[in-house]
């Protein structure tokens, strides 16, 4: 991969959103464990210039404005997934920079050889589905914070295999 364009990081966020609004407006059936309220999500490079943010029309305010973009920053800061902040159960508030959050739904963008490119970071949703705290069988299971960064991550790797592969 020659560089991480703007246009990459526009389908992958491009792509998490479609790939939300499939749960927009379903019946949720186990609300305490699971959410699928609109979302935010940024993608952006590691001298955290977002290179996109969107948000679903209907997302919470806070997702629009900054706590997605906070999430990214958290990963480029510290080098890892905002899901081990959370697992941790560590007070961001020791580290002295507001913008870091302990929330999951943020996952560092890599290179194949490893190197951190950039992040990706979404917000609106609970932070991340529980194993043994799942909805109960036979109910809609709907991607929370981290897994929907999972599939950006996801997407991100198919576009830049698809980019290296001579045509």
């Amino acid at each position: 991969m020659k560089k991480f364009t703007w246009q990459i990081a526009d389908k992958v966020a491009h792509a998490v959103m479609e790939k939300s609004e499939e749960d927009v407006g379903k019946k949720n059936l186990s609300p305490d464990l699971q959410s699928n309220a609109p979302i935010a999500v940024c993608v952006c490079g590691l001298n955290f210039q977002p290179k996109v943010t969107l948000g679903s029309e209907n997302a919470m305010s806070v997702s629009n404005d900054s706590l997605c973009e906070d999430k990214a920053y958290t990963v480029l800061r510290t080098g890892v997934p905002t899901l081990y902040w959370e697992l941790k159960e560590v007070n961001m508030r020791n580290f002295g920079d507001q913008r870091f959050t302990g929330f999951a739904g943020a996952l560092p963008i890599k290179t194949a050889r490893g190197k951190m490119i950039g992040a990706i970071g979404v917000s609106g949703r609970k932070s991340c589905l529980r194993k043994g705290k799942m909805p109960i069988k036979g109910e809609p299971v709907f991607l929370q914070d981290h897994e929907l960064a999972e599939y950006g991550l996801k997407i991100f790797k198919q576009l830049v295999s698809e980019k290296s592969q001579p045509k």
